[in-house]
């Protein structure tokens, strides 16, 4: 059996849209799918799919979202690239099960620096971990082995547009790829010489963009300076 057709976004927005309009011009509120998927020359259950996608989309129905669908998939994609780079990493490793002594260091000194910005959570994967706020990543520590056979440890955020330029002009230890450029991240080599001062300000700043405003408002009001408390000798 041959996979499923795949269709262009404006075609099932189109479709959704002609049901949608069948029904109104009908005064219905139903029906109009089959009309439709013969007027397109598509199988009528593409075209209820699409309709329920539409629902789903604008919050009148339960399910996931055109976004929340892409989101995993660009997830799942990665994931299988970490998979591979995993299968890597544990044969140039061998038996030895702890982490190398960089991204040991990589992961005391993340777990520092998120320590102080609210409601972070750290998750698992088999290259490293991600950081999260509200289910958002706004960072990934992750480790894989370069062209020798050398296991490396780098971090991966995402800056604004015009700093991650600035960052990716500079060259070494900065570096991105296929998947960062996608999804408008940056990654950084982690050495004996990294600049964990510099890092922990990246970080903020990724954590700034992914955080709704609430959050962004407490760090704020964390990162504020306390106004001395005067007593009657002032």
């Amino acid at each position: 059996m041959g996979s499923p057709r795949k269709y262009p976004a404006e075609l099932k927005e189109r479709g959704a849209r002609m049901v949608l309009a069948w029904r109104q011009s009908r005064g219905r509120v139903d029906g109009g799918i089959k009309e439709v998927a013969e007027q397109l020359a598509v199988h009528p259950e593409s075209v209820r799919n699409w309709l329920k996608q539409m629902h789903v989309d604008a919050g009148i129905r339960a399910g996931l979202t055109t976004e929340d669908k892409a989101r995993i998939a660009e997830l799942e994609r990665e994931l299988r690239e970490l998979r591979r780079a995993n299968e890597i990493l544990k044969a140039a490793a061998g038996s030895r099960s702890e982490m190398p002594n960089l991204a040991a260091v990589a992961l005391d000194r993340m777990n520092a620096i998120v320590a102080r910005l609210p409601d972070v959570e750290r998750s698992e994967n088999l290259a490293g971990c991600y950081f999260l706020v509200r289910r958002k990543i706004f960072a990934q520590l992750a480790t894989f082995v370069d062209p020798r056979g050398q296991p490396v440890t780098h971090l991966a955020w995402r800056p604004d547009p015009a700093e991650r330029e600035a960052l990716l002009a500079i060259g070494h230890p900065y570096f991105s790829g296929r998947f960062h450029d996608r999804v408008g991240r940056i990654a950084v080599l982690i050495e004996e010489t990294t600049d964990w001062d510099e890092i922990a300000e990246f970080v903020t700043g990724s954590y700034r963009l992914a955080a709704p405003r609430k959050l962004t408002a407490q760090l704020d009001a964390e990162d504020a300076p306390r106004g001395r408390v005067c007593r009657s000798s002032c």
